[in-house]
């Protein structure tokens, strides 16, 4: 019998999941079974020990908790910026305040970068997540505002029930 991919060699196996028979080159084996290498890409990831794939138990906390390295990365950098602001309220300068908080948030763009990339985003994914909410919030607030000021003295609320 010979390989379906490659008719003039001979075959070494079958495909488990579709019966495609396979030569030496188009053999996949995974997990100490026989695929073809379409039928491989389908093997999910979440079965290590099927896929072949290695687990992910050799990483770090930080590694594994992505989202937590996030929220801490945003906590602990924003402690600086409350202690700064607290020594420029008492000495009544902006200086510690522009250059801890900007420090801070180059620290935090950094962490929220190498948890972007782990898991495979692009790193716009940092500008949306930092201008997204206060640009909606802005946004919220105009609209607010515009509504509350019609033009004239406000009017008293209407009843709804008619006699």
């Amino acid at each position: 019998m010979n390989c379906s991919d490659h008719p003039d060699r001979e075959a070494v196996g079958a495909c488990v999941t579709c019966g495609r028979v396979v030569c030496a080159e188009c053999k996949e084996a995974l997990g100490g079974r026989v695929y073809c290498y379409t039928c491989s890409l389908r093997v999910p990831a979440e079965t290590p020990e099927l896929s072949g794939r290695s687990s992910d138990t050799n990483l770090n906390w930080f590694q594994s908790h992505l989202n937590w390295t996030m929220i801490l990365a945003l906590l602990g950098l924003s402690i600086p910026v409350v202690i700064a602001a607290a020594i420029g309220a008492a000495t009544d300068s902006v200086a510690p305040v522009v250059v801890i908080g900007m420090m801070a948030l180059l620290g935090l763009l950094m962490a929220w970068g190498w948890a972007l990339r782990r898991r495979n985003r692009s790193l716009w994914w940092i500008l949306l997540c930092l201008f997204a909410p206060p640009l909606g919030l802005l946004i919220f607030f105009y609209l607010e505002r515009r509504s509350d000021n019609s033009g004239g003295p406000p009017r008293p609320p209407q009843s709804r029930i008619t006699h």
